[in-house]
């Protein structure tokens, strides 16, 4: 079920966008937000041996937030 991880990486990069453009954050910022998790999660993974680090992991997170964005406008 790895591509399912993927799918949840992307939901969760959306839903922390909608969360913050609802506390009145700017998209951009929201965005940031949304790679600075993502990044510290796959860093904290790198760090475990029992978890693993996967840069598409990253990416699945990021592009989530930018469809949200663009899904907002």
């Amino acid at each position: 079920m790895k591509n399912l991880d993927k799918v949840y990486h992307y939901i969760f990069g959306s839903l922390i966008v909608v969360l913050c453009v609802s506390m009145g954050l700017e998209q951009r910022s929201s965005l940031l937000i949304v790679i600075l998790i993502s990044a510290s999660k796959e860093i904290y993974d790198s760090l475990h041996q029992n978890h693993t680090s996967d840069g598409s992991d990253f990416t699945a997170t990021v592009v989530g937030g930018l469809s949200a964005i663009i899904i907002l406008q």
